[in-house]
């Protein structure tokens, strides 16, 4: 499949080219907002693919991965009036042709609107210093709030974050009104951690329902969202991530998500509240969710329902291996060193939980980037507290780990390249053993 004939087709409003290009067979599958469409068959994708994009448009962005086995795009192209649209795209091919098109809107980068004024951000700023130049950043992730970088006379740089919860999408799950991470800092919990982990923030405040968060700017010691870890950095992550849950063993903070709430956060049901909106993550996990029930074994696929349905048993076996704040959000993207510093941002999604579920979602997240076993992984991070969680409760996290990313793995399933493919399926295979061994062992 030649990515430039799919650019002109965005381009010049005409899809006629990709109609030999599909199997006769062709699954689309599209998310956009408010609707879901799924079609079989070149003529009923191309007949929709024109309804959607009738004119001739201005590509603002277009990327292309290209594969053996497909097609990973994302564009963001202008519609009318001013309005840009984005998507994100996964073709796969079988015997050349187009056999599978997963198609997903997201909150656009360019164009975007203007954030209002915020006077709260304009006096937390100018109790630091004078601003002397700003600039809009694009969040690599898909917040929905806004990020400015600005500098100040002194040649400081400062992140400036904005969070609305209307426009968080996490935070709409989560039902929470008020940023978490700000409620943490303003109520000293952040300060109980050691001076060696970092949360970069220097100042927050909430009003008329907007969080700002004034953020030292680290990003130069972000390791970011791509690219191998060695199997030091990792230690220095799990050691922190380790110190965090030791430091807030049995404290409580009533402004936290709750464990039950946590643990159903992404299951189906609760992601159909957002599934219409414009954000991306929500469309690729409710998709994920009905292939995870098509390919994971058939108990562990009850097994993972039922916890999403009726959590309370899970979440109450959790709770008697001891409560701690976890993080939420513990990946690679979020984490950096400086020197003997361990940069830990965005605890927007913190919540009163065991470690272990952190434990879980560093796994997950960013345990191919490193060469190391699972096994040994969760050996580093026993090994930086080896008395704060036993077997049961590492197992139990495990099995929670998986009803909470257990969508995002399983889409990876259909995605456009044969080698993710494949890593997704051993990683499945790993985490539905460990999901049904903690369940007939513990449950």
């Amino acid at each position: 499949m030649e990515p430039n004939i799919l650019r002109r087709c965005y381009e010049n409003a005409d899809f006629e080219p990709l109609r030999e290009r599909y199997a006769q067979d062709a699954r689309f599958d599209a998310l956009v907002p408010r609707h879901r469409v799924q079609l079989t068959g070149p003529d009923a994708i191309v007949a929709q693919l024109a309804a959607w994009w009738p004119q001739p448009g201005r590509l603002l962005r277009w990327q292309v991965d290209e594969y053996a086995t497909g097609l990973t795009v994302e564009f963001e192209r202008e519609v009318d009036e001013g309005r840009v649209w984005r998507q994100r795209q996964f073709l796969s091919l079988e015997d050349g042709k187009i056999a599978r098109h997963q198609v997903y809107s997201a909150r656009p980068h360019s164009a975007g609107e203007a954030p209002p004024p915020s006077p709260l951000a304009g006096r937390l700023l100018a109790e630091l210093g004078d601003v002397v130049a700003a600039e809009p950043l694009v969040h690599v992730g898909q917040a929905g709030g806004w990020i400015e970088r600005v500098k100040l006379a002194d040649g400081r740089r400062l992140v400036v974050k904005r969070v609305l919860p209307e426009r968080d999408v996490l935070s709409r799950l989560a039902g929470l009104d008020e940023s978490t991470e700000a409620l943490l800092w303003q109520s000293g919990a952040l300060e109980r951690l050691p001076a060696w982990i970092d949360s970069a923030i220097i100042a927050a405040g909430r009003e008329n329902g907007e969080t700002v968060l004034v953020m030292r700017d680290v990003s130069d010691a972000l390791v970011g969202v791509a690219g191998p870890l060695t199997r030091e950095e990792s230690r220095r992550f799990l050691e922190a991530l380790a110190t965090i849950h030791q430091t807030f063993a049995g404290a409580r903070y009533d402004f936290l998500c709750p464990l039950s709430a946590y643990v159903q956060l992404l299951a189906p049901t609760t992601l159909e509240r957002v599934v219409g909106d414009v954000d991306y993550m929500p469309k690729v996990m409710y998709v994920g969710w009905e292939v995870f029930a098509e390919t994971a074994p058939r108990d562990v696929a009850a097994l993972v329902a039922e916890n999403h349905a009726r959590p309370e048993p899970l979440a109450v076996a959790l709770e008697s291996c001891g409560s701690s704040v976890i993080h939420g959000d513990y990946r690679a993207g979020n984490l950096g060193l400086d020197g003997d510093r361990v940069i830990v941002l965005d605890w927007g999604i913190a919540a009163q939980a065991p470690g272990v579920l952190d434990l879980a979602w560093y796994l997950f997240v960013n345990g191919w980037r490193i060469p190391a076993t699972k096994e040994e992984l969760i050996a580093d991070y026993r090994e930086a507290a080896p008395d704060l969680y036993d077997d049961r409760a590492i197992e139990l996290g495990l099995l929670a780990g998986i009803g909470w990313f257990g969508g995002l793995l399983a889409h990876e399933l259909i995605e456009s390249d044969a080698a993710k493919r494949q890593r997704a399926r051993c990683e499945l295979d790993w985490w539905c053993a460990q999901a049904r061994a903690a369940a007939e062992r513990w449950l």
